[in-house]
């Protein structure tokens, strides 16, 4: 009854932030309808009353896969989408964008985070089976457009913490 509940209001955030609504629901995390580069979509995600999302546990990693997995965005063969953390201040210390805080936790692939190109600087979430990926935290080009995934601000989980 509770995830039936939570789906709903999850449906309610989705057409909230299409309708140019804040989201206020307890949803925790949205994933984009469209494709942006990082930029776009953290200014996407401020205009509608979120932020890129962030994460700081397994559970949190656990819970963005889980609607990623549900959104229309996912695909069983490629998923990549932008969530809030960068290192383009200094290269090599990722730090979430909406709050300034050091990334402490990402379910980073073996071998990542690798500034491949020397032109990787915003982190995304990607599951591509076929590849080895499977639902790991990646540095991509920020340019590069990707679905990404909004984090409710008013996310009951963040009390006591600002975002700016």
């Amino acid at each position: 009854m509770q995830q039936t509940i939570l789906a709903i209001l999850g449906i309610f955030c989705v057409f909230a932030v299409a309708q140019q609504i804040h989201c206020t629901s307890p949803v925790r995390y949205v994933v984009s309808e469209f494709k942006a580069n990082w930029f776009r979509a953290s200014e996407y995600c401020f205009y509608r009353g979120m932020q890129l999302a962030i994460v700081k546990t397994p559970e949190e990693h656990r819970q963005m896969v889980e609607v990623s997995k549900d959104s229309h965005a996912f695909s069983n063969d490629s998923f990549i989408a932008w969530f809030g953390g960068n290192d383009l201040a200094e290269e090599g210390i990722f730090i979430w964008h909406a709050t300034g805080e050091r990334v402490r936790y990402a379910n980073w692939r073996p071998g990542q985070p690798d500034n491949y190109g020397g032109d990787e600087d915003c982190m995304a979430l990607m599951n591509i089976p076929a590849s080895g990926w499977q639902w790991h935290a990646n540095d991509g080009p920020c340019q590069n457009a990707h679905y990404f995934i909004c984090q409710n601000i008013n996310d009951p989980f963040r009390r006591g913490v600002t975002t700016f």
